[in-house]
């Protein structure tokens, strides 16, 4: 378990072990106080990396010299712009989907790279009542859709769920 410490100054991430009876500290990231550590972290595709809202993205391993490290960062991200959403495809390129609140657009990145490679607009259902598109979660599912939920409307009391296809 990865318990990230952003309440206090220096910030910081600390590793537990869980078993059937206890919680055990087995260590500190490397980068005390070095990196803000954000509030949200997402997995990739095969949980060898965590993506962290603020841009970073750690690497995540059972050996203590490889665990926690800095493997890069989102382009064009900043603490103040962070990512409310993160998801990654397993198929295929696994490219990486990203939301942030300043935009109603989708951000595509390269894998491994964290380069945007493009925006496509977060789709609107067909609803007349849908407008003001909130977008809140994105999720890459098993046959290559990129799944959204959003809120619509002028206070959010509209919800829906679509999809995007890649050819």
């Amino acid at each position: 378990v990865y318990s990230p410490n952003t309440g206090l100054s220096p910030q910081s991430v600390n590793k537990f072990m869980v078993d059937s009876t206890c919680l055990d500290y087995l260590w500190r990231n490397p980068y005390h106080g070095r990196y803000r550590f954000g509030r949200h972290w997402w997995l990739s595709y095969d949980g060898s990396r965590a993506f962290v809202d603020t841009g970073i993205t750690f690497s995540l391993s059972e050996d203590q010299t490889t665990d926690m490290q800095v493997q890069g960062h989102f382009a064009a991200i900043t603490e103040t712009n962070p990512h409310t959403w993160i998801s990654q495809s397993a198929q295929g390129d696994h490219q990486i989907a990203g939301l942030k609140p300043d935009t109603s657009n989708i951000t595509l990145y390269s894998w491994p790279y964290l380069m945007p490679t493009s925006t496509i607009p977060f789709p609107v259902p067909s609803d007349p009542r849908a407008t003001n598109p909130s977008p809140q979660q994105v999720h890459f599912a098993d046959d290559g859709r990129l799944y959204t939920v959003g809120k619509y409307g002028q206070s959010g009391e509209l919800w829906g769920v679509g999809y995007i296809e890649f050819n």
